[in-house]
This record gives structure tokens, C-alpha cells and sequence, in this order.
């Protein structure tokens, strides 16, 4: 079988793999039990297939304002399938707008938003088999059209008033967003 690029799939794509009772399938099971939310033979047969399932699901619902399920349901469909760069986003999105719509602005989930955007925005040397050390790599380096990298900028832009730097590290970044606002912890960090 042929392996396609995740982020080269459309949501009319995605429709077509499945059929509309398996699309009903997943959707129902995402609304109810969000800890098995697709029909096991279904994620046994294509862990790919489920997890374009399941951000689909996560869209729709970052759609209609349900933050949390959207970072569920995304969250779901990246433990599925780590490549799903489009999971990756919503549950970025997801965790910036409930971050807004937070009136105490827990610094806790705007450090969870922070890496989420991080993630997204480094992806993408990993999906071109670059050479990339903690998230720094000649791919920061490749010409500015790359979307995943300016939308991710952006938005990291827009929370904390800047961007990492072509070779700034993750941990480094964090550090200055530390600098920057005094209170966040950045003891969970890895990267």
C-alpha cells in the first residue's frame, strides 16, 4: 500500500477513505467515550486512516467552539498517528483559544500552548527527513512559503511577542518566554 503524506490529504479526501457509516461510526464514538473513540477493527486495520478520522472529528468540533474536545479528540488522533501535522495544529488552536477565553490566564496552559506551536511549527523538518538537533536544523533555514512554519510563527508571535530564532532551541526559546513573563514553570520541559 502506498503511504500519503498526511498533509497533502483534504478533509474531502479523508471522507473518501471512509465510507459515510464508518465516518457516522467515529463520530458517534468521539462524542460519547473519548478514550476509545473508534471502532477497534477499524484503528487495527489503519492507525493513519483513524487518526485523519479522529482530527476531522476534532476540526469539527474546534468548529463549534468545544475546545476541550477538540484537544481530546486531537490528542487522540496524534497518538494514532504522530505525523498527522493537521491534529498537531487543531490541538494548538484548541489550546490557545481556551488560553483566551481563560479570564486568569492559567500559565500552565499557555506553556502547554507554547510547546503545541512549537511542535507544529518544527514538524516540518522532520516530515522532510532534514537533519534537525531539539527541534534546530537547516530547515529553518528554507524559504519562507512553508505554511506549518509562518502559521506557527504567528501565533507564537501573537501569545508571547516573538519567535524562536533560526538556530534558537526549544529549551532556549522557552527560557526567554520565561525571561519574559517571570512565573512559568519550565520544570516539565524536555526540549
Amino acid at each position: 500500500m502506498v503511504k500519503i503524506s498526511v498533509s497533502l490529504l483534504s478533509a474531502a479526501v479523508c471522507a473518501s477513505l471512509f465510507s459515510t457509516a464508518q465516518l457516522a461510526s467515529l463520530a458517534a464514538s468521539a462524542d460519547g467515550d473519548l478514550d476509545n473513540p473508534a471502532p477497534t477493527a477499524l484503528l487495527d486495520s489503519n492507525s493513519s486512516r483513524a487518526s485523519l478520522a479522529l482530527s476531522s472529528a476534532a476540526n469539527r468540533a474546534l468548529l463549534a467552539d468545544d475546545f476541550g474536545k477538540a484537544e481530546k479528540l486531537a490528542c487522540s488522533a496524534i497518538a494514532k498517528d504522530g505525523e498527522n501535522f493537521e491534529a498537531h495544529r487543531i490541538y494548538a488552536v484548541s489550546l490557545e483559544a481556551r488560553y483566551r477565553k481563560d479570564d486568569s490566564r492559567d500559565q500552565s496552559l499557555m506553556l502547554k500552548c507554547i510547546e503545541a506551536w512549537l511542535v507544529y511549527m518544527r514538524a516540518h523538518a522532520a516530515e522532510a527527513g532534514r537533519i534537525h538537533f531539539d527541534g534546530v536544523g537547516m530547515s529553518n533555514f528554507a524559504p519562507a512559503h512553508d505554511n506549518r512554519y509562518m502559521l506557527a510563527q504567528q501565533h507564537l508571535k501573537i501569545l508571547v511577542g516573538f519567535a524562536p530564532h533560526a538556530w534558537e532551541t526549544n529549551k532556549h526559546f522557552l527560557q526567554r518566554v520565561q525571561k519574559k513573563f517571570g512565573n512559568l514553570s519550565l520544570a516539565d520541559t524536555s526540549k
